[in-house]
């Protein structure tokens, strides 16, 4: 079977488990997944140290993250200010995606009125 570079690279693949590190990381945040993908497979790889400070760089971002907006757990819940619909995230921003879209495109509507 010939090797498939793209979705399944031999490092993706070789882990003693027997699965791929995206099984476990598409359940996480950006960066948390990104540092256990860098874990995960720096042994597998040829630069160990290269792929443990990339984990230490995303770990370091993601705590500087939730210091600096008093960020929650993923899948926390809140509700939005606007319509009062339930929605998960890792910061409150007082609207669900769909309300600060409307938001969004409304305050380009105006400015294009302008225009």
């Amino acid at each position: 079977m010939p090797k498939d570079n793209v979705n399944h690279p031999e490092h993706y693949t070789k882990h003693p488990s027997g699965i791929e590190c995206i099984e476990v990381t598409r359940h996480m945040g950006f960066n948390l997944g990104n540092a256990i993908k860098y874990i995960w497979r720096a042994d597998l790889k040829e630069n160990t140290m290269e792929d443990l400070e990339k984990a230490k760089w995303y770990i370091n971002d993601e705590i500087k993250k939730r210091k600096g907006n008093n960020l929650t757990s993923p899948n926390t819940e809140f509700t939005c200010k606007k319509c009062g619909n339930k929605y998960e995230g890792y910061v409150y921003t007082g609207y669900c995606g769909f309300c600060t879209f409307t938001k969004q495109q409304n305050k380009r509507n105006r400015k294009n009125e302008k225009s």
